[in-house]
């Protein structure tokens, strides 16, 4: 199945926006005082270049398989770039791990706590539901993938935007003071760790 250069932007923007940009940061800032943020800067400007070179040596490495499809991703150019197969099979393990630990317990967790602090929806209602949609777009394949992610993530972010421009903007006479608190609190191990455990 073909996707088209919008869509695989789209799932791309999909996995980088969610409750872990709301969560990292407060948690970051809980742990961390104000000067956590310096650090959360500093980690997202390293984490943009790996995601970079993540996908330069993703296409560069990516080949077509023996029904025509593209094949990638970090297991390919893990194998045909440094000629290391036994660590793309050990990388393709961590994935395996890693995709119920960093990905879909927090962000489930996370979503299911803040409709029931918010709202009062109870948390077995928010994981019924939440699975039952998860299962529905899996099973229509990659084509139901891309669709609903095309849909979704405009409006994610869009209101992601607009919220997070609406609090700078009713915050403003505050948001030089806020600078100033990040700078002057960042140089100590408590933010830093706290930082790029946020982030």
């Amino acid at each position: 199945t073909g996707v088209s250069p919008l869509a695989a932007f789209m799932l791309s923007a999909a996995m980088r926006v969610g409750p872990g940009n709301i969560i990292g940061v407060t948690g970051a800032i809980s742990l961390g005082g104000p000067g956590a943020m310096f650090w959360m800067w500093i980690s997202a400007v390293l984490g943009m270049m790996t995601n970079y070179a993540e996908n330069y040596l993703g296409i560069t490495y990516r080949y077509k398989d023996e029904k025509g499809q593209w094949v990638g991703g970090a297991m390919v150019y893990i194998e045909k770039g440094l000629g290391c197969k036994w660590l793309a099979v050990v990388f393709s393990f961590c994935c395996i791990g890693a995709s119920f630990g960093m990905g879909n317990m927090v962000q489930g967790n996370s979503m299911a706590n803040g409709l029931k602090n918010v709202f009062q929806i109870p948390v077995f209602f928010t994981a019924v539901a939440s699975a039952g949609a998860v299962a529905y777009i899996l099973n229509g394949g990659m084509k139901r993938i891309v669709v609903c992610t095309e849909k979704l993530v405009p409006f994610m972010a869009g209101i992601y935007l607009i919220t997070a421009c609406g609090i700078l903007i009713a915050c403003r006479h505050r948001v030089g003071w806020a600078f100033l608190e990040i700078i002057k609190n960042a140089f100590t191990p408590r933010a830093a760790c706290a930082g790029v455990g946020g982030y």
